[in-house]
């Protein structure tokens, strides 16, 4: 997901808290080829973008329906009945629920003469060497990308009790009493294949199966470490030449097939200095095709130009903001999602005998 290339004749009604009734003009384009050099560093948000798809509506609020009552009044799982009966029935209740949107974005000026400056041939216009047309464009990359980190940082940790401006993320919502699927160990049990496939056999006992598995990447090693002593995975080294020692995974077979892991290193860990210990998400991303998790949009991140700024000096800058407006959902509230919570980590290395 680009920035938005809107041309200067549009001008839209942004409404947000933002500005109540401000009409501002964008007219700020940043080439689609640019955006995609940007380093994010933003792991679960590009991997909710990617499979909740794009969703985009001029509303102030997301709004859902929850199927909150199914119940047949049958028994059993058969809808058999006499003939000249009435069939059994459903007895739905539909509830309606809306989440209010917010606002993310990073603003940043640049002095003009270092955008003239910058423009000469051989001037050093580079982020992790990747090169930029001026210190204009390089900064817009820059908020950009720091606007998708917030949102990726509130994905996980956001709290809208603690800070109004924010929306819920995964570690605060997952919880006791909200998730189905809630399991706090309290540090002490460690990481295992066969804990995560009982607590995914769990929740596939009850009607989800998860599609992706979430955590830290200490976790993300811990539970390849676990996966690799259950199958017995080893390493071959040769002899000479530059060798990788180690085993690493980007998923795992589990009972609902083969999981990605989706490590960030937002989600929260803690050590003793012996054991580390952290969560494992088992995400419920969609279900029958129906996205269950993903962000629905007012306006994706957007290049805006605040305006120009004179210093005392008389040298004139130009004020940039990135700008988006959002809210992350989750259609059951959040009670299809599972959680394996404080789970401990040993990486303590273990020899076994060998044979040539």
């Amino acid at each position: 997901m680009g920035l938005q290339t809107l041309g200067k004749s549009v001008d839209p009604t942004i409404l947000s808290s933002l500005s109540a009734s401000l009409t501002v003009q964008y007219g700020v384009t940043i080439a689609p080829e640019m955006v995609a050099t940007v380093p994010l560093n933003a792991p679960l948000y590009e991997r909710i973008t990617k499979v909740g798809g794009r969703k985009v509506k001029n509303d102030l609020a997301a709004v859902y329906a929850v199927l909150t009552a199914a119940d047949f009044t049958g028994t059993g799982g058969g809808a058999s009945f006499s003939a000249g009966g009435d069939p059994f029935s459903i007895n739905a209740q539909r509830t309606m629920h809306a989440l209010t949107k917010k606002s993310y974005g990073a603003s940043g000026a640049v002095k003009d003469i270092d955008v003239i400056g910058s423009m000469t041939p051989g001037a050093p216009i580079s982020l992790n060497a990747d090169a930029f047309a001026d210190d204009a464009e390089m900064l817009l990359a820059l908020l950009y990308a720091r606007t998708l980190q917030g949102i990726d940082y509130d994905t996980i940790k956001g709290s809208a009790s603690s800070d109004s401006t924010a929306f819920d993320g995964l570690e605060t919502k997952v919880t006791t009493g909200v998730s189905s699927y809630y399991v706090d160990k309290e540090g002490g049990t460690e990481i295992s294949a066969a804990l995560i496939n009982q607590h995914i056999a769990w929740m596939m006992s009850g009607g989800v199966t998860p599609t992706a598995i979430y955590c830290h990447p200490v976790v993300h090693s811990g539970i390849v470490n676990a996966y690799g002593t259950r199958t017995n995975a080893n390493i071959v080294i040769s002899d000479g030449g530059v060798q990788r020692v180690g085993f690493w995974a980007t998923s795992v077979v589990t009972p609902a097939g083969e999981l990605p892991i989706i490590s960030d290193p937002r989600f929260t860990i803690s050590s003793n200095g012996t054991y580390v210990t952290g969560d494992v998400f088992f995400a419920v991303e969609q279900h029958n095709g129906v996205p269950i998790l993903y962000y629905d949009w007012q306006v994706e991140p957007t290049a805006v130009p605040l305006g120009r700024v004179m210093g005392r000096g008389r040298a004139t800058s130009n004020e940039l903001a990135v700008w988006s407006h959002l809210v992350l959902v989750e259609r059951t509230n959040w009670a299809v999602q599972g959680r394996l919570a404080n789970v401990y980590m040993s990486f303590a290395p273990s020899v076994s005998s060998m044979t040539e």
